[in-house]
């Protein structure tokens, strides 16, 4: 019997059993027949394959050196293929035909007491698919390909992703090791709406790992998000905002506050009736060192729409998708107080 282990994109450790001492080890491309490929001579039961192709499929063969020019069989093929080398700048849009648990390259795994919880490149609709089933508590991974320029602190993850019901989120950070769930440092959770959205995490702040990695946590049993359209890439000059959140209000007043697309310190907000669809013509307000603000002077029990934007120097981010919230009612003071339902 023979394994492969310790696999990277140009290695492969070779093991077998055996009584013997010396051996040949013969390695082709698959497809390949024996006796065409390299010959490598060893002493013991182990050996270490170098340079190696990247993503590339082999075959090995065995045969034992008994000395005296006397030589075994030659045993396999047993196969394996080597990893992938790390990324640099990319776009993964999950396309795919048949379901994967993710693309090459990508690793996938789940914590779950639920064996239907599932993380998947689903083909029906070529997105990544989370799914806790009934487990609330289910934590489900999808882990990026190595990435080189993680560790530099220059890029962002930009990506695409809704959930069903509306209430599960994605924890966006970084893991050392792909299959371990203990290496994992979160860095932003971004909470879904019902609808695709887009959203933009920047790593910014000093990491040795080389993986990014979107966590799946749930609030309830069978809930569902969907992921697409993940864009590797340097983080602009001027970032962009893409989480903005409702904190509560009061008749007059709101609590907003926004994740910072970068390391900017700035930035403006824009504010009007929910049925605006862009904010430009709005005054705009700026905000400094902190990324939140309390609105003043609303109307009570009235829907609006917020938009944010950084601001670096003289430049501009692009303005964040609109969070839509709602006044809080004037509370009743005058009794007896009446309500009559007729505009229902």
């Amino acid at each position: 019997a023979s394994t492969t282990s310790g696999i990277t994109a140009t290695t492969a450790t070779l093991t077998w059993e055996s009584p013997a001492t010396t051996f040949n080890v013969e390695y082709v491309f698959q497809g390949e027949s024996q006796g065409s490929g390299e010959v490598v001579s060893v002493t013991g039961n182990t050996t270490t394959l170098t340079d190696l192709d990247p993503q590339a499929n082999y075959s090995y063969y065995l045969q034992t050196d008994c000395g005296n020019e006397s030589l075994s069989p030659w045993t396999g093929p047993f196969n394996f293929r080597t990893g992938c080398e790390a990324f640099e700048d990319f776009t993964e849009d999950f396309t795919t035909e048949v379901n994967y648990a993710a693309p090459e390259c990508w690793y996938s795994f789940k914590q779950s007491t639920d064996q239907y919880a599932i993380v998947q490149n689903y083909s029906y609709n070529d997105y990544m698919q989370f799914y806790n089933s009934n487990d609330p508590a289910a934590q489900l991974y999808l882990v990026t390909p190595a990435l080189t320029d993680l560790p530099l602190n220059t890029h962002r993850i930009k990506f695409k992703a809704y959930s069903l019901p509306v209430g599960a989120s994605l924890i966006v950070g970084t893991m050392s090791d792909p299959a371990d769930a203990s290496t994992f440092t979160a860095v932003e959770t971004v909470p879904l709406t019902n609808a695709f959205a887009d959203y933009a995490v920047a790593f910014l702040n000093s990491t040795t790992d080389m993986h990014v990695v979107f966590k799946f946590v749930g609030t309830g049993t069978y809930q569902y998000a969907y992921l697409d359209d993940v864009i590797w890439e340097t983080v602009p000059a001027c970032p962009d905002i893409y989480v903005v959140t409702f904190g509560g209000s009061t008749p007059t007043t709101a609590d907003i506050g926004w994740a910072a697309g970068g390391n900017e310190t700035a930035w403006q907000y824009a504010y009007g009736s929910s049925d605006l669809t862009s904010p430009t013509g709005l005054t705009t307000y700026d905000v400094t060192t902190t990324p939140s603000t309390i609105i003043n002077g609303l109307t009570p029990s009235t829907s609006y729409k917020v938009w944010v934007r950084a601001v670096c120097g003289e430049g501009f981010g692009l303005w964040s998708p609109a969070k839509t919230f709602l006044t809080a009612c004037v509370p009743v003071t005058e009794f007896p107080w009446t309500e009559g339902f007729e505009t229902i």
